[in-house]
């Protein structure tokens, strides 16, 4: 039998479980653009800072160069200065690039720290897996995709570079400001065109990968029925859980039987319990009610403690559709519910709680 064609977009909890794997949506292109475009951005707003701070450094250091006695302390020294010098060239620089790297992430798949992604695979090191990995269609793909990617990129920078080739190659010829103020030019421009690009197939992978990414995760409709079934629980329990709940509350109802004042039945088929207290209620209220067995049992509990029992078919069977257990009885029921109140009164001698004449019960 063939496998079920998956066809269901994922749940959400599908979409957790495989966030927790690492198995998100992300494009290494669009990350790579983001980092390009920072740079370029980088250097536009630092870049003569940074190309000044060296010229004056290099002047400094091949002035001074003949007229030192140099040495052991003095290569030291040398040695930190440049050390620091490249830390104020390149501290800022690598700083803001790695914060972006962090930023191109979280624009992509959010912030959440996984911890299963981390964990040991031996399956990533399998030559086997490997080479299925890269030679299947999704592999061939990406292969012809990185290929059409580079003749892109080399297209562009010929575009880009060959009237600056000459200009390039005569920069021995100038002063060495002029040919640093070129050189970052040329650089700068360069950066911008090739992040541009990149921005652009970086843009077009991130939405094939999402594509990619919600059609790997899709279901079968069997497995969406498995996954609600266990978020809903087995019906079995529940029904088990739901019989427990019913039975409970039927004992509760019970024990609200002897405190009724009549109970009115159908004779056999219906039986509703009616309480009265003027005190807090203002109207009757049903404190138990059935049919069949449930009636039959209300009638004997009211029989073994003593509470009148009245014969009222339509009343009994109106009561017990109509009024859930604890509600009080609908206008509608007024009448014919006082008729009977007051011949259970007159016949027993008792009367309602709150009532005058108080109650002889």
């Amino acid at each position: 039998m063939p496998d079920e064609e998956k066809t269901e977009k994922a749940t959400p909890k599908r979409k957790a479980e495989a966030r927790e794997k690492g198995q998100v949506a992300r494009s290494q292109d669009f990350s790579m653009a983001v980092l390009m475009m920072a740079t370029a951005a980088l250097l536009t707003i630092q870049g003569p800072r940074v190309a000044a701070l060296l010229l004056s450094n290099m002047r400094e250091f091949l002035g001074g160069l003949p007229a030192r006695n140099f040495g052991i302390p003095e290569a030291v020294g040398l040695l930190k200065k440049s050390a620091v010098l490249v830390g104020l060239v390149v501290g800022p620089l690598a700083a803001g690039v790695m914060i972006t790297a962090l930023l191109a992430g979280v624009v992509q798949v959010g912030f959440k720290f996984t911890p299963k992604a981390l964990e040991f695979n031996p399956d990533k090191f399998n030559p086997v897996s490997g080479m299925k990995r890269i030679f299947n269609v999704r592999g061939i793909m990406r292969m012809l995709f990185s290929a059409a990617k580079l003749a892109v990129m080399a297209l562009v920078l010929w575009l880009t570079l060959r009237g600056k080739f000459g200009v390039l190659l005569n920069l021995s010829r100038v002063d060495i400001p002029v040919a640093a103020t070129v050189m970052l030019d040329s650089v700068l421009r360069l950066l911008w065109v090739v992040a541009s690009v990149l921005m652009v197939l970086g843009i077009g992978d991130l939405v094939y990968q999402k594509w990619q990414h919600a059609r790997d995760l899709r279901m079968t409709k069997q497995e969406v029925k498995d996954e609600q079934k266990n978020a809903e629980g087995d019906p079995l329990i529940k029904g088990r859980i739901r019989q427990a709940q019913k039975r409970m509350a039927r004992m509760r109802m019970m024990q609200e039987v002897p405190k009724a004042d009549v109970v009115i039945t159908n004779p056999t088929h219906a039986a509703v319990a009616l309480r009265y207290d003027q005190e807090v209620m203002a109207a009757p209220r049903v404190v138990a009610k059935g049919w069949n067995e449930t009636a039959l049992r209300i009638r004997e509990i009211a029989g073994e403690n003593g509470v009148p029992i009245y014969e009222d078919p339509p009343l009994a069977r109106g009561l017990c559709r109509a009024v859930d257990v604890g509600d009080e009885v609908p206008v509608k029921f007024y009448q014919a519910v006082a008729a009977v109140l007051s011949h259970v009164y007159r016949m027993t001698g008792k009367f309602p709680a709150g009532a005058g004449g108080g109650r002889g019960r």
